[in-house]
This record gives structure tokens, sequence and C-alpha cells, in this order.
């Protein structure tokens, strides 16, 4: 089982802090921010596939991107709910992510 709380201090670089190999079940991502951001994106590749890309949200204090799962995080008012969710891979996935501050990137998933 893999699941942690990554800090990103890319500074506006795409990183790819998450890159497995192997079969398994993801059960949540979620990328966030808590301060004001102006530029963020994030893509999730599985099994060779782009599954989920999107550099639509500036502001991520306030909302994040949650590709597998459901999340809601808003730092600015300290609230948050997450619902966890059930999506296989057989070969692997990655995901990718970038911001123009630091953020935080979470993630849970099971190898089987």
């Amino acid at each position: 089982m893999g699941g942690a709380l990554y800090q990103y201090t890319g500074a506006g670089s795409v990183v790819t802090p998450l890159d497995v190999t192997g079969r398994g079940i993801i059960e949540g991502i979620y990328f966030g921010a808590n301060a004001t951001t102006t530029s963020s994106s994030i893509q999730l590749i599985i099994d060779g596939v782009t599954i989920y890309s999107d550099s639509s949200l500036n502001n991520i204090i306030t909302q994040g991107y949650s590709p597998i799962g459901g999340a809601y995080v808003n730092y600015a008012d300290a609230m948050s709910t997450t619902t966890g969710a059930i999506v296989p891979f057989n070969t692997g996935f990655s995901v990718s992510i970038s911001c123009n501050i630091n953020a935080w990137f979470s993630y849970k998933y099971y190898l089987t």
C-alpha cells in the first residue's frame, strides 16, 4: 500500500511525485495549496492512457484537483472532507503536477 502527503516545491516546474509500476487499486488523489495560487496543473496516466489532465484552476487555496475520489479542501476556511474510490490499474500509473507556489499532493493506492 502507498499513501502519503507530498510537499510540492517545484516553483512552477512539472514534477512526477508518483510513478507506480504493477497492478492495483487507486483510492484517492488530491492536489491543493494553502496559499493563493495563480497557476497549477495535474495529469493522471493509468496503464499508458491519459485519464485526467487539467490546468483550469488558477487559485487552488479554496478548491483543488481531485481526479480520483472526492475531496474538498478549503485551506482559507480550514475545512476538508474526502471520499475514497476504487480505480483499478493493470500495468501502472503516474501523476504529474505543477503550481506557481509550494503546494500539497496526497494519494492512496494498493498493489495487488
